[in-house]
C-alpha cells in the first residue's frame, strides 16, 4: 500500500504489448549495476584489476538466477509436482528466491576465484 492512501502499489513496471517488467525486476537489475559499480571502484583500490569483477558477473548474473529458481522451486514443490515439467523453468511467471542467488553467487565465486588463482577471501571483501 501507498502510505496515506490506502491504495495498493502496483507490481507492474512497464507493459510493451506482450512484455511485462516488474518492479522487482527493475530493483535486482539497478541493485546488480550498483554493486558492480561499487566493486570495480573497491577492486581497484585493494589492488585488482577492476575488470575481474565485470568477468566474474558475466559468469555469476545467470548462474544465480538459475540457482535462485531451483531453490525457489524446491521449497514450493508442491505448486510444480502436478503440473506440466515445464513450469519448473517458467521464471518469467515468479519465483526466485534471494537464499537460491547467494548460494549460486558464492559457488561461481569459489570456482571463479580457484580458476583466476586470485584469493577468494579478498575478492569476496571486495
Amino acid at each position: 500500500m501507498i502510505i496515506g492512501t490506502g491504495a495498493p502499489i502496483d507490481r507492474v513496471f512497464l507493459e510493451v504489448g506482450p512484455l511485462t517488467m516488474y518492479w522487482y525486476n527493475i530493483i535486482i537489475a539497478v541493485g546488480t549495476l550498483l554493486a558492480a559499480y561499487l566493486a570495480t571502484r573497491e577492486a581497484k583500490r585493494v589492488g585488482l584489476d577492476k575488470d575481474i569483477i565485470i568477468d566474474f558477473l558475466v559468469y555469476a548474473v545467470p548462474i544465480a538466477t538459475i540457482f535462485a529458481r531451483i531453490y525457489y522451486v524446491l521449497f514450493e514443490f508442491d505448486r510444480y509436482a502436478s503440473g506440466p515439467f515445464w513450469k519448473v523453468f517458467a521464471i518469467w511467471e515468479g519465483g526466485i528466491a534471494i537464499h537460491g542467488a547467494i548460494i549460486g553467487g558464492i559457488i561461481t565465486a569459489i570456482f571463479f576465484t580457484r580458476k583466476r588463482k586470485i584469493s577468494f577471501w579478498k575478492f569476496a571483501d571486495v
